[in-house]
């Protein structure tokens, strides 16, 4: 387990599980409801027409993560529209720690990693 995860804060980085090409409108939704969210990017190339374009990607389809507190915001994220689940092990959410956001968010460069306002 990792020591960076303190149990008794209020607000924690799960991953959200979305429905196949939602991140970006999950991503919008939890926003305007006020909780954190990371979408990880990455740029790509895709051949179009016999060219190669340019195109930034989810890093893990069908996944975000969000930072809140499960007891305050499980209802209103699981029944967000685009959302399929809160990943769960052994029926249990489980946190992810700061550190691998804060990793991810440093090697992606190009994550979308939203701070609401305090």
């Amino acid at each position: 387990m990792d020591n960076n995860i303190t149990h008794n804060d209020s607000s924690l980085w799960y991953i959200i599980r979305t429905k196949p090409g939602d991140e970006h409108h999950v991503e919008g939704n939890l926003e305007k409801q006020g909780i954190e969210v990371f979408l990880p990017l990455v740029e790509t190339y895709r051949n179009n027409h016999g060219k190669m374009v340019r195109v930034t990607k989810p890093l893990f389809t069908c996944y975000i993560f969000a930072r809140l507190n499960l007891n305050i915001h499980y209802e209103k994220v699981r029944f967000t529209r685009g959302v399929d689940k809160i990943l769960k092990l052994s029926n249990h959410s489980f946190p992810i720690s700061n550190k691998v956001i804060e990793t991810l968010n440093a090697r992606t460069g190009k994550g979308c990693l939203n701070r609401k306002e305090e």
